[in-house]
């Protein structure tokens, strides 16, 4: 169904100089959408402090645009949810083009955007998917700055700052939920990221600095190990890393973050990946060995 609502709007948007034209412009939201499906509008002059918000009506399965006027470059955080039912996001520019779209927002039915605006006027299409044959369903839109609280970077310690000839960081632990760390890349460096356990099911997600989910890994480190690759940049950029287990599990844990130049990672790969791999096996041998001995230590004292 949100296609459907997607596929209508950006027909619409062709629409609005031929045969639509003739509504007139007073017919028309900001990003060209009819004026009367619009079920609320903010106005930012700067990022927001504070969760700010307004409630949208949707009735006959139709959507609805929540107007956001921009004065400012700034990065928002935009979330619907409703309780029992499914909700879904699209963020449009004022020429009717996607910014962004999220329908399940980390395993839920509530849907969240977050982006980093230039000025200008916004408009965000929410939606229900299923059928609305009852009454009408209110639904809450909340804006608010970006990072969002549970982003990565927010649950961090300050970033490593990477340079060209920086060494790979490798860390371990046990895993009890998740594991964050950011790290800062200058121009012309890219990284590989690796996470390894012979307990459990790795998985990494990366993020930037407003937490956009860049990329996401299970098994691209070979047998239930992750990898992923951040292609250099023609900027300093910030990331953060965080390692989960697939299925919520935890355990012993090795991840390692190795910096590298651009020419490094378009040759050829067998040497840095092999070194940093065996360092990561040792790494987990050491923390395995390491937690064995303590829970042996433990015993010995009861």
């Amino acid at each position: 169904m949100r296609h459907l609502h997607l596929v209508t709007f950006a027909a619409g948007m062709l629409a609005v100089s031929g045969a639509h034209a003739q509504q007139g412009k007073q017919d028309l939201g900001a990003c060209g959408q009819p004026a009367a499906l619009n079920g609320g509008a903010l106005v930012l002059d700067r990022q927001p402090a504070e969760v700010i918000g307004a409630f949208t009506q949707i009735t006959r399965n139709e959507p609805r645009y929540v107007e956001l006027q921009v004065n400012a470059p700034m990065a928002l955080t935009i979330s619907t949810v409703l309780e029992g039912g499914d909700t879904t996001l699209i963020l449009f520019d004022s020429s009717g083009g996607v910014v962004a779209a999220n329908d399940d927002q980390r395993d839920s039915n509530a849907s969240r955007i977050i982006a980093r605006l230039e000025p200008g006027a916004y408009c965000a299409q929410v939606d229900v998917l299923g059928s609305l044959d009852g009454a009408p369903v209110v639904v809450p839109v909340s804006v608010e700055g970006a990072p969002p609280a549970d982003a990565c970077i927010r649950n961090a310690e300050p970033a490593v700052a990477f340079g060209p000839d920086s060494q790979e960081i490798i860390t371990t632990g046990t895993l009890a939920g998740s594991v964050d760390h950011a790290f800062t890349l200058p121009a012309g460096t890219g990284a590989k990221i690796m996470a390894r356990s012979p307990i459990f099911d790795t998985f990494l997600t990366l993020e930037d600095e407003n937490g956009v989910q860049l990329a996401t890994d299970d098994d691209s480190g070979s047998d239930t190990n992750s990898l992923l690759e951040v292609a250099p940049e023609a900027e300093e950029r910030q990331y953060c890393i965080r390692l989960t287990g697939l299925n919520e599990e935890g355990g012993i844990y090795a991840l390692s973050i190795q910096p590298q130049a651009e020419a490094e990672m378009q040759g050829p790969q067998d040497g840095p990946d092999d070194a940093v791999s065996a360092a990561a096996d040792a790494a987990v041998e050491a923390a395995e060995a390491a937690a064995e001995a303590a829970a042996e230590a433990a015993e010995d004292s009861q």
